[in-house]
């Protein structure tokens, strides 16, 4: 991915964005990994480029981050991390883990995926319900 070498457009992960989800809207399965890595990693490159910092990371770190949020597999997204751009930045991968993990919700790309503990989002609704 070239995102991740700090050239993205900015148009690049609204196209794949709206093409992704327009072949799964038309019945095709299959192909959401790979997808994830790509709009997440375009957007991270395109936000971080417009913020003045290193676009490459960022779209390292945004390929990271989404594909924790849509997975909610905070321990893959780690290992993927180390795997795929060495621990040299581990401690902002894990940043950005934990951040998209505790904001994605109770709820994953994968329907049968189980989650055995409540985010804060719960409780959240719990809190405000109680005020009442």
């Amino acid at each position: 991915l070239k995102a991740v070498e700090g050239q993205a457009d900015w148009y690049d992960f609204l196209l794949k964005l709206l093409f992704t989800a327009l072949t799964l809207a038309a019945g095709f399965k299959g192909g959401e990994i790979v997808p994830t890595f790509c709009i997440g990693a375009t957007f991270g490159c395109v936000v971080g480029g417009l913020l003045g910092l290193d676009a490459g990371l960022c779209g390292a770190l945004g390929l990271i981050g989404l594909f924790c949020c849509a997975t909610n597999s905070p321990l893959a997204a780690i290992v993927l991390s180390v795997e795929m751009f060495g621990g040299a930045n581990l401690y902002l991968f894990a940043l950005i883990i934990v951040i998209c993990f505790v904001l994605s919700g109770n709820s994953g790309l994968y329907a049968s995926q189980i989650i055995r503990y409540e985010k804060i989002d719960r409780y959240l609704i719990k809190d405000q319900a109680t005020e009442k």
